[in-house]
Formats: C-alpha cells, structure tokens, sequence
C-alpha cells in the first residue's frame, strides 16, 4: 500500500455494509473540522456534491471524505468527484457477510417504513425475501466501489497504487490499530453500530454457488487481509 501525505486529500470509500457507521465516528474524530461526508440521499432524491477544496482545504488540513462513491448509481465515482485524488481507504469484508447483512438490514428497513430508493419507498424484499435466491442471484456490489477496470489480472496493482490502507471488518480494532499509525493518528476504540439481528441462515448449495459466482471479490478480499495483517 502507498504511504500517507497528510497535503493531499484522503478519499473514504464507504463500502455499504462493511463498518462504515462506526469508521464515521473513528474519522470525525481524527479530522475534525477536515472531516466531510459524501451520500446520495435517495428519499429526496439529493446528490452528494463535491466539496470546494480550494477554499477549505488551506484551513482544514488534512482533509477526508467519506462516504459512498458508487458510479453506477449516480454515473459519478470518486475521480470523477475529485479528479486529484491519489489516496483511498476503505474497509472490506467477507463478501458472503456483505450479502447477508444487507438482506437483513434491507428487511429491517422495510419493515420499519424507511427504505427508499431514487425517490420511491421499497415496500417489498426482492426474490420475495428469499434468503437462497438472494445469495445466488442478487448482484454483490463490492465491486462497484473499487476503481474502474479492476479485474483477475491487475487487482493487486491497483489496490497498491490508489491505497493507503484497507481493512477488515472482521479484524475491525486491529485495522484501525494500524490505519492510525499510518495517519499518525491515536488509535481508538471501535465503536459497534448499525447491526441488525439475523435469524436465518442460506442453505450451503447456495454458499457454493455464491463463492463461484465471485471469485474475484474474495481474491481482493483475502489479499487485503494478508496485507493489513502484514501491517501490523
């Protein structure tokens, strides 16, 4: 991973699903007022707008940004938003867990009244909420949010040449550990928030058929943890 320079912007990517509630806290923490967040607000259909550096970034330094930077649903990613960057970080997670914690918060929010989406309330679980189809069928976006062209054959180069670090859900206290001594920042602890209850489990047929259909999102994901484990 590339070192740290605190004169530069630092791009958060917050993959949904993996730890983005609890990082917010860790980052408004260590950048105060250089702290500045990036969402699409789908109920009133609000894009994220980019933040004018010129003027801030002489007064705030460092400066990061965090939030969700997802080309396909707004047509814009990060560099399109900020065209300078050279540093990202971001948390990744198992992606079976990734799939599964958003089926259990999307019916969550549902249930509660509160999802949306480009306006328009969901009301209804895709595949009828059925936990089998949504593994082998649903689209694991992790992907999405990683730099364009990333594939088999170069993923290892382009996580090196954009990222200063990316951790693990799973090792989430250790992660931030090394994050901050790469920022030059006290560690703290990490805060549990945005969990949902589960009381279902996919059928291991399904498992199989995940893991298959995205072998690419795991080698990213097990070269990130060798890496930041490395790290330490």
């Amino acid at each position: 991973m590339k070192n740290y320079d605190p004169k530069n912007i630092l791009i958060s990517q917050h993959i949904p699903k993996c730890g983005g509630s609890s990082f917010d806290n860790i980052l408004r923490k260590w950048f105060g007022l250089g702290f500045f967040t990036h969402y699409y607000n789908h109920k009133r259909q609000k894009p994220a707008k980019r933040i004018p550096f010129v003027n801030w970034f002489s007064n705030f330094k460092p400066v990061c940004v965090h939030g969700h930077f997802d080309k396909e649903k707004d047509g814009k990613g990060i560099f399109d938003y900020y065209p300078e960057t050279t540093q990202i970080i971001t948390f990744l997670r198992d992606p079976l867990e990734v799939q599964l914690s958003m089926y259990f918060y999307m019916r969550k929010l549902i249930s509660e009244g509160s999802l949306y989406w480009q306006g328009e309330q969901i009301k209804e679980m895709k595949y009828g909420g059925d936990i089998d189809a949504w593994v082998e069928q649903r689209p694991l976006y992790m992907l999405r949010f990683l730099p364009e062209g990333i594939n088999s054959s170069n993923y290892k180069e382009i996580l090196q040449k954009y990222f200063v670090h990316i951790g693990i859900v799973e090792e989430f206290q250790q992660s931030v550990d090394v994050l901050a001594k790469k920022l030059g920042k006290q560690s703290v602890e990490v805060p549990l928030e945005n969990t949902t209850k589960r009381d279902l489990n996919p059928s291991n047929a399904s498992v199989k058929v995940f893991e298959e259909n995205h072998k690419l999102e795991y080698n990213i994901y097990n070269f990130a943890f060798k890496k930041m484990i490395n790290d330490q």
